[in-house]
């Protein structure tokens, strides 16, 4: 793979806003849990590098670690090219964790969640200081909806990317947040203190909506979006 992603002019990263999990759904189901450790050894990679992300280049140092779309074998979590779609966005590791949470559910091995455990909280704590006011809500910001786009309002010709509040951060958060509560339920972990603080933030995220051609709306505005309607997005993926 790592050849192939050379030859290709990646240099060698994968995306993570939905290629290496995808490569990881079948595994469980398949009987190949073994090949989840190297999964494993790459999320450690990444926290550990994504925890000076997170305090270097976002100001937040909490414990909290950022991963963007793209990563290598040695675990960058820094924007790794200038791909106007994708680059930045900073919400790939609560997809990530979610694989470990997942083992759990299908393993039923406590052991193991005990062990992740600390990369779901430092994936949840970068967004506790990451999070911004917008509207009442409390969203993401700034962010895209991955290898997607829209038209500004009253603009039918400028693709927009940038964005705040992206259904798809949205949905990664519920899904974050409620793990953590479940494994703290699970493990007695005495972070209560924490999993309220998710739970209050949480209620402040925004609802789904249906957009303007009767979809899952990707955006916090129903904005016109650039690709054919009919494609599937990455936000139905996730």
């Amino acid at each position: 793979m790592q050849l192939f992603l050379h030859r290709s002019g990646r240099g060698l990263t994968h995306g993570k806003n939905i290629n290496v999990q995808m490569n990881y759904w079948p595994a469980l189901v398949t009987n190949l849990a073994d090949l989840q450790g190297p999964l494993d050894d790459l999320i450690a990679a990444t926290r550990d590098k994504g925890t000076n992300v997170s305090r270097t280049m976002y100001g937040i140092d909490n414990g909290g670690f950022v991963l963007h779309h793209n990563t290598d074998l040695w675990g960058d979590a820094a924007p790794q090219d200038n791909y106007i779609y994708s680059t930045w966005w900073a919400s790939a590791a609560p997809w990530m964790v979610f694989h470990q949470m997942e083992y759990y559910r299908f393993t039923g091995d406590k052991a193991y969640l005990r062990k992740v455990y600390p990369n779901l909280k430092s994936a949840a704590q970068f967004f506790v200081g990451f999070l911004s006011d917008y509207e009442g809500y409390k969203v993401v910001n700034p962010t895209m909806s991955p290898e997607n786009a829209y038209y500004p309002p009253n603009d039918n010709t400028t693709a927009v990317a940038i964005t705040l509040g992206a259904t798809m951060d949205t949905e990664l958060l519920w899904e974050l947040f409620n793990e953590i509560k479940e494994a703290n339920g699970l493990l007695n972990l005495g972070d209560g203190a924490f999993v309220k603080q998710l739970e209050d933030l949480e209620a402040q995220l925004p609802p789904y909506c249906e957009n303007y051609f009767g979809g899952l709306q990707e955006w916090i505005h129903d904005y016109q979006e650039v690709f054919d309607q009919s494609a599937v997005t990455l936000l139905d993926l996730s």
